[in-house]
């Protein structure tokens, strides 16, 4: 009995460690509590920003009121989770209006059921491993790209059913862009789980949903499609109501475990591009080095080089694309053209002022001597203009550095599939230059020179009949690395 008495008083004590809050009397605008064992909340009434730090674990509730900082939930617009913290509670930000990026810490290995469900984030990072709570990204509509890494665990909470604890994505119904790394164990309260997976209606009634890119050949599952006896689709791991097109590896499992789930029904199939010899173009045209020929034929190789980088980038792109971009690579390369050394003052072939060959008078000329005319210029032929418009200009680049890297972001232009980004320790890009390509708004330059100050610049690009049609440069901004 007085064992009874001793676990109920640590468990109210723990309830209430988590439901107290501290002021600070210095920064009355701080509020803060305890959230786990060795974690702490800390929320900032004036920017609407809440803090998790600390180690270890947050608590688990099945109620959000239960959280310390619920008495805030309608006014928290953003959250940082710091590095040592290793799992997120169920509903610990359930219906709060967070939006932006959603960065998660590389310790973090456990997201709890509903934990941001009904959120306004716009993206997340989820870490290769780590186990995914049901629902636990439900019902966001301004998510429009996810990707999903490789060797997720799909976990079940006790008390609960495999159909909603492997629907982490459900109802997403903005979401347009699905990228999955690899399969994971999706875990079906079956002594032998599923391996090599794809979480049971992880996308069911995500009802926008265009592209879906798996680039993994090794997926052995996904639940099957069924439908109602209306012909509405009732289950499935991915929606198939907007007619998606499925990009996937030629004679794999994965083609073969979606055929028989029956996905192939409502959708379309594009085979991932062998990219190979693109691969192997790019390695040998990043060896060459460039100061030694003219700024017009390397502008022109450059050019060739990062486009065909941008689409090795793009799991997308067609073998067209592909073909095209290695011939274009080639092409580039053999048109190299060699600076010529300019004559110095006293070289003795240059004509002086005073040689009367060098005169235009034509009196000076022999009558037996035919007049020489001035050399023609042949004028350029004119282009026809594009028939496709070029994607808009990125208005606003914003940079943060870290100890040997750079951050890089910007919004998302209409229309654009990638975006190339050009980093540089001189302005106007002419050498030391590094080029990347993406799909998304964001990415990160690493093993920069540290203390070094670097230039950058970003453009978008869209595709049309096996050509890339890029847009202006942004404004290039600046930023030392730390």
């Amino acid at each position: 009995m007085l064992i009874k008495r001793i676990l109920a008083t640590v468990s109210a004590i723990t309830v209430l460690a988590c439901s107290i809050f501290i002021v600070d009397a210095d920064n009355e605008h701080i509020k803060s509590g305890m959230c786990g064992e060795n974690v702490r909340w800390s929320f900032d009434t004036t920017t609407g920003i809440i803090t998790i730090s600390g180690t270890g674990d947050m608590y688990t509730y099945g109620k959000a009121e239960s959280w310390g900082y619920h008495r805030y939930r309608n006014e928290i617009k953003k959250v940082i989770i710091e590095e040592g913290i290793t799992s997120i509670g169920s509903r610990a930000f359930y219906e709060a209006p967070l939006s932006g990026d959603l960065v998660l810490p590389k310790t973090l290995n456990y997201i709890a059921n509903e934990a941001f469900t009904y959120t306004n984030i716009t993206s997340v990072n989820l870490n290769e491993g780590m186990y995914l709570g049901g629902q636990s990204f439900a019902y966001i509509n301004s998510l429009k790209e996810v990707t999903i890494p490789k060797d997720l665990i799909y976990m079940l909470t006790p008390a609960s059913n495999a159909m909603r604890d492997n629907a982490a994505f459900i109802r997403c119904e903005s979401l347009e862009k699905v990228i999955i790394k690899g399969g994971g164990i999706v875990d079906f309260q079956q002594s032998d789980p599923v391996q090599n997976g794809i979480g049971g209606d992880l996308f069911a009634d995500c009802k926008s949903l265009k592209d879906i890119i798996i680039d993994s050949r090794d997926i052995e599952y996904v639940d099957l499609v069924t439908y109602h006896a209306d012909g509405v689709q009732q289950g499935g791991t991915f929606w198939l109501g907007n007619n998606p097109t499925f990009y996937i590896y030629k004679n794999s499992t994965t083609e073969a475990t979606l055929r028989k789930a029956g996905y192939f029904r409502n959708a379309s199939v594009q085979y991932i591009a062998r990219f190979s010899k693109l691969e192997t173009a790019i390695s040998e045209a990043e060896g060459i080095e460039t100061e030694k020929y003219t700024e017009e034929s390397v502008a022109k190789f450059t050019e060739a080089l990062e486009t065909g980088k941008a689409i090795l980038e793009d799991l997308t792109s067609t073998q067209e694309e592909v073909d095209n971009a290695v011939k274009a690579i080639k092409e580039a390369k053999n048109a190299l053209e060699e600076k010529k050394e300019e004559p110095s003052e006293s070289d003795p072939t240059e004509p002086s002022e005073s040689d009367p060959s060098n005169s235009s008078d034509n009196n000076n000329q022999s009558p037996n001597t035919p007049a020489t005319s001035a050399p023609t210029t042949a004028k350029p032929k004119p282009t026809t203009p594009p028939t496709v418009k070029t994607p808009a200009k990125i208005k606003t680049v914003k940079l943060k550095a870290k100890k040997k890297k750079l951050k890089v972001s910007w919004k998302k232009v209409s229309g654009a599939v990638g975006y190339e980004v050009q980093a540089s320790t001189k302005k106007k890009f002419k050498k030391n230059v590094i080029s990347k390509a993406t799909a998304k708004n964001k990415l990160v330059f690493k093993k920069l020179k540290s203390k070094k100050k670097y230039f950058v610049r970003v453009r978008a690009y869209k595709k049309s009949n096996g050509n890339v049609y890029y847009g202006k440069w942004s404004k290039v901004v600046k930023k030392k690395v730390r």
